[in-house]
């Protein structure tokens, strides 16, 4: 951690004064926009060696830093990406987002592909139910995910591959709760077997207006 009179700023980087030496920080975007100059902060930083470079990356709380030490640890995912998530969204949403395995939701957030998302909640789906996040996920639709009656259970891929998972990501994503969206996409499989994931979303939302699912 350091804490520091913030000496300057830009877009998505800061200078922190720490007793008389300037430390270059990158921090998430929602976070920049709340820091005043000369103001006293306290971010929890982690430092990233790469072979040409060596980048702070720095943080409001504890949470949002094991989140970006958890994201850069998939294969695949830098801290470009998982600052990108960390700049579109709270550590809460993103860490519910995973374990409802909300795909959508995660590529709503600059350079996170389809494929990046998919691979996040693969590797990261249990790792939020424990430690300083078990309190965050101990309610409402992530514990559901969490206890194996989530957006993942028994949602496998119909003979034109589309999936249950993506119908859910896109019904969550318009409002309907998890309960909901489970529920019609139960009755649509039986009736929509073999369509595309949009015919099966419009059929569930025929399902949920008129409240017979």
């Amino acid at each position: 951690m350091l804490r520091g009179i913030l000496w300057e700023k830009s877009t998505d980087k800061i200078v922190l004064d720490v007793a008389g030496v300037g430390y270059e920080v990158a921090v998430p975007t929602r976070v920049n926009t709340v820091l005043n100059l000369g103001a006293e902060y306290v971010l929890y930083t982690c430092l990233v060696v790469r072979e040409d470079d060596m980048s702070l990356y720095g943080f409001a709380t504890p949470r949002d830093k094991d989140l970006f030490l958890k994201l850069t640890g998939v294969s695949g995912v830098g801290p470009k990406a998982a600052m990108a998530l960390l700049s579109a969204y709270e550590g809460s949403q993103l860490a519910q987002a995973i374990a409802l395995g909300n795909h959508m939701l995660l590529t709503q957030a600059p350079g996170i592909g389809l494929k990046t998302a998919q691979r996040l909640v693969l590797e990261l789906k249990g790792k939020f139910d424990e430690g300083m996040w078990r309190d965050l996920l101990e309610t409402g639709k992530a514990q559901e995910a969490l206890d194996g009656e989530g957006a993942g259970a028994g949602l496998g891929l119909g003979a034109n591959g589309a999936s249950g998972l993506d119908v859910l990501d896109s019904l969550i994503a318009l409002g309907f709760s998890l309960a909901e969206a489970k529920q019609a996409w139960k009755t649509v499989r039986s009736t929509e077997e073999g369509t595309s994931t949009e015919d099966q979303v419009r059929a569930a939302l025929r399902l949920l207006a008129k409240g017979g699912y």
